[in-house]
């Protein structure tokens, strides 16, 4: 009897240890699973000025995987000042979004794309059409990038 108590003793014990470790291990796993998660939901926050004596282009990015959504706003001389929101997605190095923006009161839509690095941003060009929905490029459009309007990395500031 003293064998049999014993052995359940020992049964019991290596039981409960076992069930105690694939609990820590299902911790961990969720632990890991939610630090990973939580990587994935903050946008990285990328800030982009050009100034000169007569121009200012400001861009505010918030990427999250491929996905961007931002800020834009052109201040520049003989023309309209345009302040909107973009929303787009960046396929390599190229962000290419939607542009919603107010202009003297009227609200407009258009295409824009940039061409992204570590230290700058410049804004593409290429041949447009308007449509219902706004300026759209034209399907398969040759891009230009003007390398005089170049956006510099900068500070977001506080938000």
């Amino acid at each position: 009897m003293k064998d049999k108590l014993f052995g359940l003793i020992i049964f019991s014990a290596i039981f409960w240890s076992c069930q105690e470790k694939k609990e820590e291990q299902k911790a961990e796993t969720t632990n890991t699973q939610v630090i990973v998660e939580e990587k994935e939901t903050i946008p990285q926050k990328q800030c982009f000025l050009y100034a000169n004596d007569n121009d200012t282009i400001n861009l505010g990015l918030e990427i999250l995987g491929d996905q961007v959504t931002g800020y834009l706003m052109y201040h520049l001389a003989e023309k309209n000042k345009n302040t909107g929101e973009i929303v787009g997605e960046m396929k390599g190095d190229t962000l290419f979004a939607e542009y919603f923006f107010s202009s003297e009161g009227r609200e407009s839509k258009r295409d824009v794309f940039f061409l992204k690095d570590e230290k700058s941003i410049i804004e593409g060009h290429a041949e447009m059409e308007q449509t219902e929905e706004g300026m759209k490029f034209i399907e398969n459009p040759d891009i230009n990038f003007d390398h005089n309007i170049v956006l510099q990395r900068t500070n977001c500031g506080v938000n």
